[in-house]
This record gives structure tokens, C-alpha cells and sequence, in this order.
């Protein structure tokens, strides 16, 4: 759901590799979340790997 707010817990790996000239960053998840704007929630137990896109000011 692009545009949705989401609830994620996880880590954050620390290689950012680039695409297309857009930098991204890894994000293991293990608890994920579509959080939309009535305060119901859907979400999915199943371990995954997304790509997101990097930002400078993440703490790693």
C-alpha cells in the first residue's frame, strides 16, 4: 500500500546498495503492519526482506 503508514519491527541492515540511481537499504522484518487512517490493522507474522528507500538520518 504505497503511501500507508506502517508498523514494523526488525532491524536494519547496514549495506545500502543502489538502483537506478536511488540508494536503498535492506530492512529485515519480523512483525509487519498496514496501519490505515480507521486504526485497523492488517499484518503478517512471515519473516521478510524488503527494499526501502535509504535515508541519511536512520541510526544505524
Amino acid at each position: 500500500k504505497k503511501g500507508s503508514k506502517v508498523y514494523v519491527e526488525g532491524l536494519i541492515k547496514k549495506n545500502k546498495n543502489e538502483e537506478n540511481g536511488v540508494w536503498y537499504t535492506k530492512v529485515k522484518v519480523k512483525n509487519f503492519q498496514f496501519l490505515d487512517s480507521k486504526g485497523s490493522s492488517s499484518g503478517y507474522q512471515a519473516p521478510t526482506e524488503e527494499p526501502v528507500f535509504a535515508e541519511d538520518d536512520i541510526p544505524f
